[in-house]
C-alpha cells in the first residue's frame, strides 16, 4: 500500500513537472527549428492540438527518431501492406524521424509528433485516434502514455525491447513507480534473454524473446543500384586508374566524435592520400558545426545536400541529408560506427553488416551489446580505444583486400543467420490487431 501511494504521488509530481516545462520546452524546439517552416508549423502537435483532426486507426506505432524509424521500417512496411496507410498511425519525437517515415512509407502515411507526456495531452490524443493497439519500439516507455492506454483498455506492446544494465540502474532509482508502469504493458517482445530478465525485474510480465527485427533489414534493387553507381562515381573522380580509391564512412557521429575521426583520418591520409571520408553526423542541427570543424582542420569538404562535385581534391563528403545512410553504407570499404567513442551506447551495427562491410568502433556499445558481441565473435567488428588505434586498424584493413573482404563476408553471414524475427513478431501481435 505504501509503495502504491508513493507511486501515485510520484506520478502526480511527474505530471506537474511536465505541465511546468512543456511551454519552455516548446519554445526551445521552436528556436531550434526556426529555419524549418514545416516543423515549426506543427509544433502544436506536442500539445495534442492539430490543424485537422488525426484519423482514427487500428494500430499506433511509436518510434523515437532516425535509428528507431529505420530499425522498425520492415515492420511498418508489413503493417502498411496489411492494414493500409489509413489504419496505421506513426508518431515520432523528432523531425528527422518523421522524414525517414515519410521517405519509406510515403507522404500519405498518418503521422504526428508524440505529445509531451502530460496526462491531459495523452488522453486527448488517444480520444482522437482511438487505436486498438500501441506498439512501442525498443525503449520509448513514457509513463503517461502507458497509463493512458491502460485506462482506455488499449493493448500496449513493447516490441524489439532492449534494456541495458545502465538504463535499468536509472529506472531502479524509482522502482516503486516504474514497476507499476512496466506492469501495465500488455506484452513485451525482448531482443535477448538478458533484456528480458532486466525488464522482468522492473515489473514487466508476459515477456518473450525473439531477437531483433533490425536483423531483418533487406536491400532492394534500387538501393543496391544507387549505391554502386555512387561508389563508381566517387572512385572515378580520383582520376588515377592505377589507384582504387578507398572510401571510409563514419556513421551517426556525436559531438566529440568527429574530432577523433578526423585525427585518425589525417593519419590515414599520409599512407592513403586517395582515401575519401563520408562523414554522417547523427543530428541534423549539428551539420553546420561539423562542416566548420572540417574546414578548420584544413580538409576540403563538399556537402551532399548541395550536390557539389566530388573531385580528386575532395577529402570529406559531409552527409547533411536524411534517410540515405543505408544506401551510402554500400559505397564504403570500412565503416566507423559513431555513438561508440562517447558514452552513448552505440548505434545500429546491422546495416553496415548486411552490406558485408567490416566495422571499427569505440567501446561504448551497450545498447547493442548482443549484436556487437556476435560480430566480434566472427571478427567482423573491431573495437578500439584511441584515434591512433582507430587509424591503425583502418590502415590494416585498407592494405589487405583479402582480409577486408573476409571480415565483411563474416559480418553479412552472421546477420543472415540471425534473421527471421519479423515473421515471428507479426504472428504474436496479429491477434491483438485483429480482435
Amino acid at each position: 500500500m505504501i509503495r502504491g501511494f508513493k507511486a501515485s504521488v510520484f506520478y502526480f509530481l511527474y505530471n506537474v513537472l511536465w505541465f511546468l516545462i512543456c511551454i519552455p520546452f516548446l519554445l526551445m524546439l521552436l528556436w531550434r527549428y526556426r529555419h524549418y517552416d514545416h516543423h515549426r508549423t506543427r509544433f502544436w502537435e506536442r500539445l495534442s492540438i492539430y490543424k485537422s483532426p488525426p484519423k482514427e486507426c487500428v494500430v499506433w506505432v511509436h518510434v523515437a527518431s532516425v535509428g528507431e524509424a529505420m530499425g522498425c521500417m520492415s515492420l511498418l512496411a508489413a503493417l502498411k501492406k496489411k492494414y493500409g496507410s489509413e489504419q496505421l498511425f506513426v508518431t515520432t519525437t523528432t523531425p528527422s524521424g518523421e522524414s525517414i517515415v515519410r521517405q519509406y512509407l510515403g507522404d500519405n502515411v498518418c503521422h504526428a509528433y508524440l505529445p509531451f507526456d502530460f496526462v491531459f495531452f495523452m488522453r486527448r490524443f488517444l480520444a482522437k485516434i482511438k487505436p486498438k493497439v500501441l506498439l512501442i519500439f525498443e525503449t520509448e516507455v513514457w509513463p503517461s502514455m502507458v497509463n493512458s492506454c491502460y485506462e482506455n483498455k488499449i493493448d500496449t506492446i513493447l516490441i524489439n525491447a532492449r534494456m541495458s544494465e545502465k538504463s535499468k540502474g536509472r529506472y531502479d532509482r524509482f522502482s516503486y513507480f516504474f514497476r507499476q508502469i512496466f506492469n501495465r504493458l500488455t506484452f513485451v517482445v525482448a531482443q535477448s534473454s538478458n533484456d528480458a530478465g532486466r525488464l522482468q525485474s522492473l515489473g514487466a510480465n508476459n515477456i518473450t524473446v525473439l531477437g531483433s527485427i533490425k536483423l531483418d533489414v533487406t536491400l532492394n534493387e534500387k538501393i543496391i543500384s544507387t549505391s554502386k553507381k555512387l561508389r563508381l562515381n566517387w572512385q572515378s573522380a580520383y582520376g588515377q586508374k592505377s589507384i582504387t580509391r578507398k572510401i571510409l564512412l563514419a556513421a551517426s557521429t556525436h559531438n566529440g566524435e568527429e574530432e577523433i575521426v578526423l585525427k585518425a583520418y589525417r593519419d590515414i591520409k599520409k599512407y592513403h592520400p586517395e582515401a575519401l571520408l563520408l562523414l554522417v553526423p547523427r543530428h541534423p542541427e549539428r551539420f553546420g558545426q561539423v562542416e566548420r570543424l572540417c574546414v578548420k582542420e584544413k580538409f576540403v569538404v563538399v556537402k551532399r545536400s548541395a550536390g557539389e562535385t566530388v573531385s580528386s581534391q575532395t577529402d570529406i563528403v559531409l552527409i547533411d541529408t536524411m534517410g540515405e545512410l543505408l544506401m551510402l553504407l554500400g559505397t564504403s570499404d570500412v565503416v566507423i560506427m559513431g555513438g561508440t567513442f562517447v558514452d552513448n551506447g552505440g548505434h545500429n551495427f546491422l546495416e553496415p553488416a548486411i552490406w558485408g562491410v567490416p566495422i571499427v568502433s569505440g567501446r561504448s556499445y551497450y545498447n547493442f551489446s548482443g549484436v556487437a558481441q556476435g560480430l566480434m565473435n566472427v571478427e567482423a567488428l573491431m573495437p578500439v580505444d584511441t584515434p591512433e588505434e582507430l587509424s591503425l586498424q583502418i590502415k590494416i584493413l585498407l592494405e589487405n583486400d583479402k582480409l577486408r573482404v573476409t571480415k565483411g563476408n563474416a559480418a553479412k553471414q552472421y546477420i543472415q543467420g540471425q534473421q527471421g524475427s519479423l515473421k515471428k513478431l507479426l504472428s504474436i501481435i496479429e491477434p491483438y490487431l485483429d480482435t
